[in-house]
């Protein structure tokens, strides 16, 4: 016994002993080495794991959850931990038990004619892309920038979102099966009624929309969803454009909202770049000599962009159709964009291959002008046509003092990286593009942080606005710094109405107010789906204030509940 972790009291011994006749010995992880990974995260808020838990079905989860419930352990469902910035596979409430589904791998159901497929938490973008391959079909992973080892299911369970034609991911998922607090297994009412197949392709159901209630909360264990799945079509064409300076920005965002209206689902998601995020991209994180908290100056920037030719904003795009749709839709796009734009390229994956002829003819100048370019410029491309890249991961190691070898499988919260993800929705609106930006900036640069902005103008309405912070976790400074910044950006971007679309672990409880009637109701439901705490505790869900039910799981909810209502 010696070698476990944390096995205190006689219930985590006997709930151990039963785990252990419904699951093999490998998949019940306790000792400190094996523990290790998972508590490992880019924000570097650490939290006590007694163990994990890996099972490969549905009917060991119900087991699981069901032997949980019998001695009140609380349990913490990952999908594979990727969800880098927002907490990775750390659990809100410490001393939980981790469930980690990354072994259940199936998929199944596939229907190529009407462009569905069931797949289960584990699956990743990697593993459906090999899937289609095997099928010899050409469909599109729903990819995002976690990389080709984060899981589908988990990314849309957060309601996340990428840049292929299905970019809102959760609005994608046809149906959930999940096990219940209680070990029943909850299944749609279609699929009851005998409608398996109706019920993959049609989401709203019958009765009460409850799919929903799985998504960013803790009512249950979605064992598998069914996604709907884009063919490639005739033309993956991306798009690149820079603005003429920053006061474009404002007619920019007129412009794009007009093009998201008029082209529907031919345009996918377009990003809007400011200059120090697109030089994240191309340069290492370069060192100030006058600022120990490596705050890239602005004449650093501006010789920088000039080296690059990058301008303050840089926009980035895709268009999916026919070539006569695409090439209509490309006449549309440099029609509308003109009088904002410097310049305007759209390019696909063939001519980027076509252009790689010059290492043959000029093996020099490629390799020291082209390659690196053409490959991240490659790797977007892929991306945007489902193939998992790993593309955007690299950002995550900007502020790491030694850069790792980028062809490999990245891992940033093993590599021991510092990011911390907000993420805004804004309205589309000029101003409003205007204010979140100005405050970025002023909040930022007060607490000595690069501001990375990226817009995801994903609908007409409105975008989302990813800006990591990223800070060095060998710097105890750096990490209040950041922080800070993280609390202050919230709360100045709260008060103009910029809300988040999604929270870490270590914000689900600062800023959610349990007293309000959307939280109060949340928290009725949880105390009937789950009187004892058992899934996730504290995950979005505030805690419930009855004393008595936050007991029997752990005293720390107790006191993490009285902090979330001061």
């Amino acid at each position: 016994m010696q070698n476990h972790t944390y096995l205190e009291t006689d219930k985590y011994e006997k709930a151990i002993q039963e785990w252990s006749h419904c699951l093999s010995s490998a998949a019940i992880l306790l000792n400190k080495l094996e523990l290790e990974p998972y508590s490992k995260n880019t924000i570097n808020n650490q939290k006590t794991i007694r163990g994990v838990l890996k099972p490969t079905s549905t009917e060991e989860i119900q087991s699981i959850v069901k032997i949980a419930n019998t001695h009140r352990i609380p349990l913490y469902t990952i999908s594979g931990g990727k969800n880098w910035g927002y907490g990775c596979s750390s659990p809100v409430v410490k001393d939980s038990f981790l469930l980690d589904l990354s072994q259940m791998k199936r998929i199944f159901d596939f229907d190529p004619d009407l462009g569905v497929v069931t797949i289960e938490p584990g699956v990743t973008q990697q593993d459906l892309y090999d899937f289609f391959q095997r099928q010899e079909v050409k469909f599109m992973v729903p990819t995002t920038g976690a990389g080709p080892s984060a899981s589908i299911l988990g990314n849309a369970l957060e309601r996340g979102y990428g840049l292929t034609p299905h970019s809102d991911h959760f609005e994608a998922v046809t149906s959930f099966q999940a096990v219940l607090p209680n070990g029943d297994l909850y299944i749609p009412a279609l699929a009851e009624m005998g409608g398996i197949k109706i019920n993959q392709l049609f989401k709203w159901g019958l009765g009460p929309y409850l799919d929903g209630i799985f998504t960013q909360g803790n009512f249950g264990i979605v064992t598998q969803g069914t996604i709907l799945i884009a063919p490639q079509p005739e033309v993956i064409s991306a798009f690149f454009f820079s603005l003429r300076n920053d006061s474009c920005l404002e007619g920019a965002v007129l412009a794009i909202r007009k093009l998201k209206q008029s082209l529907g689902s031919n345009i996918g998601a377009i990003n809007l770049m400011n200059a120090r995020r697109v030089l994240a991209m191309m340069e290492p994180a370069p060192k100030d000599a006058k600022n120990s908290q490596a705050l890239v100056g602005e004449e650093a920037i501006l010789r920088l962009s000039k080296k690059h030719n990058i301008t303050e904003w840089t926009g980035f795009g895709a268009l999916y159709g026919t070539k006569e749709l695409t090439n209509a839709s490309q006449k549309m796009i440099k029609k509308t964009l003109k009088p904002f734009i410097k310049r305007i390229h759209f390019v696909t994956e063939k001519q980027i291959e076509k252009i790689r002829w010059v290492k043959y003819l000029m093996p020099s100048f490629y390799q020291n002008n082209l390659k690196q370019k053409l490959d991240t410029l490659s790797a977007a491309i892929q991306n945007i046509s489902g193939k998992p890249s790993q593309v955007a991961l690299p950002l995550a190691y900007w502020r790491m003092p030694k850069q790792p070898d980028f062809t490999k499988t990245l891992n940033p919260a093993h590599d021991n990286c510092g990011l911390i993800w907000h993420a805004p929705l804004i309205p589309l609106t000029p101003e409003d593009v205007r204010k979140h930006v100005r405050i970025t900036n002023e909040v930022c640069f007060k607490h000595y942080i690069n501001p990375l902005i990226t817009l995801t103008i994903f609908s007409g309405q409105c975008c989302d606005s990813t800006v990591p912070i990223l800070f060095d976790k060998n710097n105890e400074l750096e990490e209040f710094k950041a922080k800070k910044c993280h609390e202050e950006l919230f709360t100045a971007e709260g008060a103009e109405g910029y809300l988040p679309y999604r929270l870490g672990i270590d914000m689900m409880n600062k800023f959610i107010k349990p007293t309000s009637p959307c939280w109060k109701l949340s928290q009725q439901l949880k105390s009937a789906i789950d009187p004892h705490q058992i899934i996730s505790p504290g995950r979005y869900t505030p805690v419930s204030n009855s004393p008595s039910k936050i007991i029997d799981v752990n005293q720390d909810l107790f006191l993490l509940n009285k902090g979330a209502i001061k």
